[in-house]
């Protein structure tokens, strides 16, 4: 196989060969420049001085002679003018960016096109008129108005981009094609060179078509295409559509002279391979690279692996390293280490400006989970590893112990675990700077920083931590935008900061380091024009990848972009067609790996592999052609449910174990091994800091608080209900406050309590007590309540047989204990909603098998502690009983009573019964038999620390 490139090279020599310096060679893109150097020198044999070689949008910005603007400062650009027409758009220019980048997109085709912008938007503004033809004019909303008058002002915003940048010899690429385009038809010699010759184009633009044709006609020009006659000829093949078109256009059929008809003569064998997602994909490119890259290793034609979605290229290179293979697509700046680092940065700065908005609180400081973030980063990670005795996951640590909700860097300055020196390093990233200019001002000097560590790090063998060309690009970045920012003078806060960074980032790729003609190949199928390879590996074969798809990001509807000649996506389905079967024609081997997996509606096989399966493979007996899925192998690894044996280690942490609590019987009821992990091998849960109050702080503080009215009354006396009233009228959000900061393990200060969940949190707990409040003054004012007890603490040594321990001491804390008229109540308070079925049982096994009866278990915990340990009770307890119950704030009976077989009283009988159950089922938990399995019940899984110790996450 000949290769395209030689061959255009051959003709050109022979034909140019004493004038190659006053010829100019125009391709497609950059890379196939490359090949035809490689291919000129190759057939001269002799060192010779090459033509002048330029992309497309090189020869046309040449002649234009206009300089291509930025598009951030395109943007900016745009949004002074449009916002002096609507100043009310003025505040969200993330919005704006919304509109205004496919705006600019459209301008862009409209200039390339040479369609009549004038006609294009006046003719958009009358469809949108008419959208609301059943409303008069002069009947409109002033929204309507607005909307009508955005769609008028998009002419104007076109007229000033033009005459303002053509007064300023700057052009975004559009009007730098309609300009070059102008010159070109006024005067042909804006082209200086005696011969300009095109090759290997297919979509060309309207105003390309004009610059080929003028020069053409001048005798300035000649082209050649890069065709097959198995999508040329036939009309119904979109692969042909532009080249059928720039035939007719140019009426110049001669100038076809490589239409060859590869697919029918080269024997090829077309592998079609469906896998069940991406990274199945991705594997069995790998493979295939590992088998195929040695097959005819020195030619240069030999094996490339095109990622039709670029998003996979990050996992490819991690199955096939840049050393194997020369990655000439490069990977997107956002994408690399330094993008996704810089990105939390940003994030950080954005979250603490809309905490200050959003509480209108004056202190300075960074959400802890932003900070941890930023810590935890390998940019911050590994070069902590350049400077002594720093820790960053004792930092991490002390904001855990801390609970500290937001910090700043006076914060992380105290840590022992930072030296002033890693301090200085990275203290430009946490400036309490809200201004986007002044905050650039300090990510150009840790750029520096990180630059100067890099160096450092290179002698370390570091280097592969970091990627300098990042660090050159973001350093160009910060300072165009820290330059950029006062020549607009915009004020705006960080969000604005962060459109223009994520606008300016995607212009950028970092390059892979290799060689771009010799050796197996990585690149996208845009940078494959003109070039061809034995063996083509080709992924995410897909409709909606090839092609993308019917969707267009334009303010245009399809039916005027048609009227006008711009393009839709007929034409863009075109255009993937051509570069899909273009890269195929001259190939041997190729595979085609599409993902197979149906689950989200778009893993669809591409329409061209069905044109290739159906349609051209019939009509070409050389090639070979399969069509399978990829069959994975299951795997040897196999689930295993942990089981943990009674071994003498086991045993030795048992008898560490002295007491007991209803909510750990509970646990072992729900799952045995959670009860192991828990309050035997006594692992802890991860350190989390606490800024919202779950339901258990929710309980904890609705405890605290009644704790602290209900003392206030004598024991054993009857609760006036004159006094009652006076004592809950008090301040309880001073109540609540104070609880809140009496926690013990999670701290939550006033200041956390003033915004955000934390002040639903406690606007929630204040509901639940003054509506149970006023239930409770309206029972004092017809009943007589005698408080005895609260939040009394209580233990009982429960006899074992036959097991580890001899005794266990049963323990738990009763909430509450008062005798409403002559009943003696129980009580346990719950924040939780109670379901009467959690507080019925017919026998008293039933709770050591049951968990759904967990809180009648508790109950009949605490009865069993009350009456051991209250004597003087114990009279009313064996002849009357008493009544245990709950008291939930989100139920709507105040009282939820515990009901054994239909009754609500317990007495000496049933408590001696319950106890006897205790003990046998606490001796089967200490038995030395009877080791820790998981619960067959995944429910109880959710919300279960341990999870992912048992695979079950």
């Amino acid at each position: 196989m000949i290769p395209f490139l030689e061959k255009f090279a051959e003709e050109i020599y022979q034909k140019y060969s004493d004038q190659l310096l006053d010829i100019c060679i125009v391709m497609p893109a950059r890379r196939s420049k490359k090949y035809f150097s490689h291919h000129l020198n190759k057939i001269a044999k002799k060192t010779i001085l090459l033509p002048e070689l330029l992309s497309i949008d090189e020869f046309i910005g040449q002649i234009s002679g206009l300089e291509n603007i930025d598009q951030t400062e395109l943007l900016l650009l745009l949004y002074q003018h449009h916002t002096e027409a609507f100043p009310e758009e003025g505040d969200d220019f993330k919005r704006f960016v919304g509109w205004a980048s496919v705006f600019l997109k459209d301008i862009n085709e409209i200039d390339m096109q040479l369609a009549d912008a004038k006609a294009v938007f006046t003719s958009l503004t009358e469809i949108k008129s008419l959208s609301m033809y059943d409303v008069p004019e002069n009947q409109r909303s002033m929204m309507q108005q607005n909307y009508i008058r955005f769609f008028e002002q998009l002419y104007h915003d076109y007229q000033f981009l033009n005459q303002t940048l053509l007064e300023e010899k700057r052009a975004y690429q559009g009007l730098i094609f309609r300009e070059a385009h102008r010159k070109i038809l006024e005067n042909a010699e804006h082209a200086p060179w005696s011969k300009v010759i095109f090759c290997g184009f297919n979509a060309l633009t309207n105003s390309e078509i004009g610059i080929i044709k003028k020069l053409i006609f001048e005798k300035k020009a000649e082209i050649y295409w890069d065709a097959d006659k198995s999508f040329f000829d036939d009309r119904n093949r979109d692969a042909g559509y532009f080249l059928r078109l720039a035939q007719k256009e140019f009426n110049l059929g001669e100038t076809f002279p490589y239409l060859e008809n590869n697919f029918a003569d080269i024997p090829k064998e077309i592998h079609i391979v469906g896998t069940p997602n991406n990274i199945s994909q991705v594997k069995y490119a790998g493979e295939l690279f590992e088998e195929l890259k040695h097959v005819n290793s020195e030619s240069s034609n030999d094996l490339v692996i095109v990622p039709a979605d670029e998003n996979l290229l990050p996992s490819l290179l991690n199955t096939i390293p840049p050393s194997d293979a020369n990655i000439t697509m490069g990977l997107p700046l956002s994408q690399t280490l330094f993008g996704k680092f810089y990105q939390l940065v940003l994030s950080m700065h954005l979250n603490r400006e809309r905490m200050l908005k959003q509480s209108n609180r004056s202190s300075n400081g960074f959400y802890h989970k932003d900070i941890i973030a930023v810590l935890s980063h390998p940019i911050v990670q590994k070069t902590a590893q350049q400077f002594e005795n720093i820790s960053i996951s004792k930092a991490i640590k002390h904001f855990k112990n801390q609970n500290i909700i937001y910090a700043n860097i006076t914060h992380i300055r105290k840590l022992e675990s930072m030296s002033e020196e890693f301090i200085k390093y990275i203290e430009p990233l946490f400036a309490l700077e809200s201004n986007p200019e002044l905050l650039l001002k300090y990510f150009v000097i840790f750029n520096q920083n990180i630059q100067k560590v890099l160096d450092q790090a290179k002698e370390k063998n570091l280097i592969d931590y970091f990627n300098e060309l990042s660090i050159e690009h973001f350093q160009v970045i910060f300072e165009f935008l820290e330059n950029l920012l006062p020549k607009y003078k915009i004020s705006q806060g960080i969000d604005f900061l962060i459109n223009l960074y994520q606008s300016k980032i995607s212009e950028y790729n970092t390059s892979f380091i290799g060689d771009a003609i010799h050796g197996p190949q990585i690149m996208g199928l845009l940078e494959t024009r003109l070039l061809d390879f034995d063996t083509v590996i080709m992924l995410s074969v897909n409709e909606g990848i090839l092609p993308a798809g019917k969707s267009s990001n334009s303010l245009l509807p399809f039916d005027l972009r048609r009227h006008f000649g711009l393009h839709s996506h007929i034409q863009k389905d075109a255009v993937f067609a051509y570069h899909f079967f273009r890269i195929l024609q001259r190939a041997k081997t190729i595979y085609l790996i599409y993902n197979s997996d149906l689950k989200d509606g778009k893993s669809e096989k591409s329409r061209f592999l069905r044109q290739l399966i159906y349609d051209i493979v019939p009509e070409c007996p050389n090639i070979q052609i399969s069509d399978t899925f990829l069959n994975i192998a299951p795997g040897t690894f196999e689930k295993k449910e942990i089981y943990i044996e009674k071994s003498e280690s086991v045993i030795e942490q048992i008898k560490s174990v002295k007491r007991i609590s209803p909510t750990a019987i509970s646990t072992y009821i729900k799952c045995r091994l959670r009860f192991y992990f828990t309050y035997v091998a006594r692992i802890k849960e991860a350190d989390e800091i606490t800024e919202n109050a779950d339901d258990a702080i929710l309980g904890t503080v609705i405890h605290e608080v009644l704790q602290k009215i209900y003392e206030q009354f004598p024991k054993k006396q009857r609760i006036d209900i004159d006094q009652f009233q006076a004592v809950i009228n008090q301040d309880m959000d001073a109540l609540i406050f104070d609880a809140f900061e009496n926690l013990r393990d999670q701290k939550i200060t006033r200041e956390n309590l003033q915004f955000g969940k934390n002040r639903l949190a406690f606007e929630v707990i204040k509901n639940y007590l003054q509506d149970f409040l006023k239930k409770e003054a309206n029972l004092i004012k017809e009943n007589v309540l005698i408080p005895l007890g609260f939040e009394q603490r209580a233990s009982v040594e429960i006899k074992l047989q036959s097991s580890i321990k001899e005794s266990i001491e049963l323990y738990g804390v009763i909430d509450r204990i008062d005798c409403l008229n002559e009943d003696l109540r129980i009580l346990d308070y719950k924040s939780g909603k109670v379901e009467p079925r959690e507080l019925k049982f017919s026998q008293m096994m039933e709770l050591f098998t049951e968990p759904k009866l967990a809180k009648s278990l508790q109950l009949m915990c605490y009865s069993l502690l009350f009456s051991e340990q209250s004597e003087e009770y114990q009279e009313i307890i064996d002849e009357k009983g008493f009544i245990p119950g709950i008291i939930s704030f989100k139920s709507e009976d105040v009282l939820n009573s515990c009901l054994y077989n239909g009754n609500n009283v317990i007495n000496g009988n049933d408590i001696a019964e319950f106890k006897d159950t205790l003990s046998q089922f606490l001796s089967t938990v200490f038995s030395p038999e009877i080791g820790f399995s998981a619960t067959g019940d995944e429910v109880n899984c959710e919300y279960c620390p341990y999870k992912t110790i048992c695979m079950k996450d």
